[in-house]
């Protein structure tokens, strides 16, 4: 018996591999740069070139995550989403360059959510500059901003005591929008 012939009996050889790097690498970016930046609010943040094989893989990744600038609208201050594409973007870090991620919070009033948030901050989970208003400086922007900023300058410090001094500031944003006033719980370690 013969041993059996066509498409299906020969390794398949991807001719994109067989290119020289440098014509690779181009070839890749003019592929993933369909635009300057990447909306994330809708969609995947895995382009389809990161589901091929395992050399196309590791080739495209640092140039997806680490050449293109995110940007993802966050509701209620969500940050599981953010928190999960940084790991993706800080698993590819390159020297110094780090992944671009540019956030927009919805204005809908969550205690829990950004408590989280500003513990993940507090942990360096995620950094002060993923998380943009509006240009509006209203009294509720404001008082989050000071969050952000009291929680920077407290580095170090036990979660408990951040909390603690945290607390005049959650009385101020409820005060500005009742429904900020949440049940309020103990953020350290809950993701």
């Amino acid at each position: 018996m013969s041993a059996p012939t066509g498409p299906s009996s020969q390794p398949s050889t991807c001719l994109l591999l067989a290119l020289p790097p440098e014509l690779q690498t181009e070839i890749f970016r003019f592929a993933l740069h369909d635009q300057d930046t990447k909306d994330l609010t809708y969609g995947s943040y895995k382009p389809g070139l990161l589901t091929t094989c395992r050399q196309i893989r590791t080739d495209v990744r640092s140039i997806y995550y680490l050449e293109i600038r995110f940007e993802l609208a966050v509701r209620h201050y969500d940050s599981s989403v953010l928190v999960k594409l940084l790991e993706l973007g800080n698993s590819v870090r390159c020297g110094s360059r780090e992944m671009e991620a540019k956030v927009f919070v919805s204005n809908e009033p969550d205690w829990g959510n950004l408590a989280v948030w500003l513990y993940r901050f507090h942990v360096n989970e995620i950094n002060r500059g993923t998380m943009c208003d509006e240009d509006e400086k209203t009294p509720e922007n404001e008082t989050r901003h000071a969050m952000l900023s009291l929680v920077g300058m407290m580095p170090g410090k036990l979660w408990a005591k951040v909390e603690r001094t945290l607390t005049p500031l959650y009385l101020i944003l409820v005060a500005i929008d009742a429904r900020w006033k949440t049940r309020r719980r103990r953020y350290m370690g809950q993701r």
